[in-house]
């Protein structure tokens, strides 16, 4: 049979055709925008599904912004004249060597992080914080663990914080301090400092200190230094002329007004600013009056002071989520979703923190997902990436999809309440599965547990639980636990199971409550996902199908909808009277299923 069904290889010139490659791509573009919608519409699921959230941001969410990213920053004349790329400028040995060389560059990024107003994905992330994630149940418990291990932070923090983050902290690279104008204090990190906080350069002790409120810099934008004592900071119409061609870059960004900036930053010490800035270009350490530096981390930067009050916070915020979680588990797993938005490989710190928060919670009971944000690499690092939904977009586009998502969702909710008989339609921009990237667990499945009125539970169980087992931790996914020992009284010994065969209507076996999932029965539907087993049980009957089992259920209902509606298309149906033979109608058919099926 092998012999007989060896495959013919023909030989076959092409002819290159621009309507048809017109007609492909843009038929590939519309697959990648309606498959872009459906994960913006399960990441805006998992958002309002949450419990806690934790943003994680890199320089792709600045750059929403306006601000210079990694590649442009330094593309300037004044250091393409010296052969300078920006590895070369970030740099602390220049304060020593070259100090008007060292502070027009961070003079100018201190300058353009100031006068650029952060985008509005900041204060959709504020509200969404406002509505769920800072004054909820959850909060509150996370800021009373928090409160019962107070202590006093360190004595050389550049500001002080009165408060605790709730169920919300957001984790960063960027160093514009962009966070504070719709974030708290207490619920910021960043991981690689600020240029609002500042150090001395030796250092010659451990005091950190902020930047006055009404500074500037002095940066001549044609040379890019900052002299000291220099005349004045540039002006709107000198940052326009250096930037006609419209790329954000040092000193050349477009400028617009930061309202209620820093708003979340405690007001920072005037004594101890106004020693450090008392000379134009040239700040220096309020204690030994030796030259000062933005604390930010740079290359080769050995000195550099991290805010340590800071990152105590961040620690301890994740301590208290981990017990939260691990004390809600006997009841319910507590729901935690890691949006990361914008980090890119070149510095992976805001990749690694975020792939490792979801290990460590998940290790703690945590039903976690990392929403992974990146219009470059949307995809996991290394071999064995946590559960994981991958958007390929940039940040702001991503961001408004998916609050215009939650917003559909709230208004539904709210017909819903109101008990107004409207028939609505499955969603058309739910993800597809194969989004969902775990690692795989060699002793873990799926179970579909169906009753006799077709209401399904969907649950992740060891392989081998047994029924009874898999039917506790189904009915406690509904809050119904004490329903399940009930029914089993009544039942008397009634109570079992068929096992499906292939995921086909083909019985497989009969399963006892005593008795587990034998392992020729699971399917292995894709290499991502633990295997599948289909299970219809007699004689018990669920309250309800679970959050999980109605979104698989949507998703397959909204495949043959589009499958159905590109068949219903009239250019479609044209060309299906115009067919000769039956290959073309065959050849048609798998056009339509290709585009439709993920």
């Amino acid at each position: 049979l092998c012999r007989l069904f060896q495959p013919r290889v023909a030989v076959v010139s092409f002819v290159k055709c621009p309507a048809l490659e017109a007609m492909h791509s843009s038929a590939h573009q519309k697959q990648q925008e309606e498959l872009l919608r459906r994960r913006c519409f399960a990441a805006a699921r998992e958002i309002e599904q949450a419990d806690v959230l934790l943003l994680s941001t890199g320089a792709g969410f600045s750059a929403d912004s306006g601000l210079a990213v990694y590649k442009d920053i330094a593309e300037v004349p004044a250091y393409r004249d010296r052969n300078l790329e920006y590895h070369d400028i970030c740099d602390p040995r220049w304060l020593a060597e070259e100090p008007s060389l060292f502070y027009g560059f961070w003079g100018a990024c201190f300058n353009d992080y100031r006068s650029t107003r952060p985008h509005r994905g900041y204060e959709i992330i504020s509200n969404w914080i406002a509505n769920k994630f800072r004054d909820s149940e959850v909060a509150h418990s996370i800021q009373q663990r928090l409160e019962a291990r107070k202590k006093e932070w360190f004595p050389y923090e550049p500001y002080s914080c009165g408060k605790y983050a709730g169920a919300f902290f957001a984790f960063t690279s960027n160093v514009d301090a962009h966070s504070f104008d719709h974030f708290d204090a207490s619920e910021v990190r960043e991981c690689h400092g600020n240029m609002e906080v500042w150090q001395c350069s030796v250092p010659c002790g451990h005091l950190l200190f902020r930047a006055p409120l009404d500074y500037a810099f002095a940066v001549h934008l044609g040379t890019m230094r900052a002299d000291a004592q220099a005349a004045k900071a540039p002006n709107a119409e000198e940052r326009a002329q250096e930037n006609a061609d419209g790329v954000a870059r040092v000193g050349r960004v477009k400028q617009s007004t930061r309202i209620g900036m820093l708003r979340g930053l405690p007001c920072p010490d005037a004594d101890r600013i106004g020693q450090a800035f008392q000379i134009r270009n040239r700040p220096c350490c309020p204690h030994c009056h030796k030259p000062a530096r933005p604390a930010v981390l740079m290359f080769g930067d050995g000195k550099w002071m991290d805010n340590a009050a800071q990152e105590e916070r961040y620690n301890a915020w994740l301590d208290a989520v981990e017990q939260e979680a691990a004390a809600r588990r006997p009841r319910k797993a507590m729901k935690v979703c890691v949006l990361e938005i914008g980090a890119g490989k070149r510095v992976p710190t805001v990749r690694t923190n975020s792939e490792s928060v979801v290990r460590r919670l998940t290790r703690k009971g945590a039903d976690c997902i990392l929403v992974r944000v990146n219009p470059e690499f949307p995809d996991a690092d290394g071999a064995s990436p946590p559960r994981m939904l991958s958007i390929q977009c940039g940040g702001l586009k991503c961001i408004d999809m998916i609050n215009n998502q939650i917003a559909q969702n709230i208004s539904k909710a709210a017909v819903r309440l109101e008990q107004v008989p409207v028939q609505i339609e499955p969603q058309r921009s739910k993800v597809p599965e194969e989004t969902h990237t775990r690692v795989i667990d060699q002793n873990l499945a799926t179970f579909v547990i169906f009753d006799d009125e077709k209401n399904a539970v969907e649950i992740e169980a060891p392989r081998d639980s047994t029924l009874k087992v898999l039917l506790q931790r189904a009915f406690g996914e509904l809050d119904a636990s004490d329903e399940l020992e009930e029914d089993l009284d009544t039942a008397k010994g009634n109570v079992h199971a068929i096992v499906m065969e292939n995921l086909t209507q083909k019985a497989g076996r009969r399963l006892e409550l005593h008795e587990s999932v034998p392992e020729f029965l699971f399917e292995q539907t894709r290499d991502w996902d633990p295997p599948l087993a289909v299970l219809v049980i007699h004689s018990l009957w669920f309250p309800a199908s679970n959050d999980r089992f109605e979104l698989r259920a949507d998703l397959v209902l909204e495949l043959l909808e589009d499958q159905n509606r590109a068949f219903r298309d009239k250019a479609y149906q044209a060309k299906l009277q115009e067919a000769q033979v039956q290959m073309d109608i065959r050849d048609m058919i798998k056009q339509v299923r290709f585009a439709v099926f993920p």
